[in-house]
């Protein structure tokens, strides 16, 4: 797809549209496309905000987990979104990896996600 839109730019702090990350490929429950973030070092989280794009090219179906110390919790489990910015609070983890497995992308079946931020409150 677009190779502007690689991995890495979902974490550049810039979360306005077409920012970030594209799926070069289309994402569906049968063929469904992750995007992992590894962190620099393992962290405390207890809130992530995901930043999608609007105007058709919205996420619109995706599950995000976070990993660490080789357990994968599931946070967040999201179908038929319409949100351009979703905030998911949860219970404190330590985070090694946050993946986002996405099953249903935008109008051109793409997945997209525009910024992924992970902190603690």
């Amino acid at each position: 797809y677009d190779p502007r839109g690689l991995p890495m730019s979902a974490i550049s702090g810039i979360p306005e549209r077409f920012s970030g990350w594209a799926s070069r490929n289309r994402c569906s429950d049968e063929n469904p496309i992750t995007l992992s973030v590894k962190l620099k070092v393992p962290s405390n989280i207890n809130n992530i905000k995901l930043y999608t794009t609007d105007m058709g090219y919205t996420l619109r179906s995706f599950d995000i987990f976070v990993d660490g110390e080789g357990i994968s919790t599931k946070i967040a489990s999201v179908r038929d979104n319409e949100e351009i910015v979703l905030d998911f609070k949860f219970d404190k983890l330590l985070a090694e990896k946050i993946r986002v497995v996405c099953f249903q992308g935008d109008a051109n079946g793409n997945a997209r996600v525009d910024q992924i931020d992970a902190f603690l409150n």
